[in-house]
């Protein structure tokens, strides 16, 4: 639906409320998806992990200096 709306490829998935297992990842995987973002904590990413990326939690409103000093850990 979004790719018909939008007129633009959708080849990133986000699991709903950051829950997956091997399971879905091969689903997601499967069904043409390139990367997928998880709810998970972290920064570094590999070509092996597309699939379940980590993010980083930025809340509204945040200054730059605590969005780098969050990043460092």
């Amino acid at each position: 639906i979004l790719q018909q709306r939008l007129q633009v490829p959708v080849d990133t998935f986000a699991y709903p409320s950051g829950r997956f297992n091997a399971n879905t990842v091969k689903i997601v995987g499967d069904d043409g998806f390139s990367s997928a973002v998880t709810t998970a904590f972290g920064e570094r990413h590999t070509a092996k992990n597309l699939l379940t990326l980590q993010r980083v939690r930025v809340s509204g409103g945040i200054s730059m200096p605590n969005f780098i000093k969050n990043l460092a850990g």
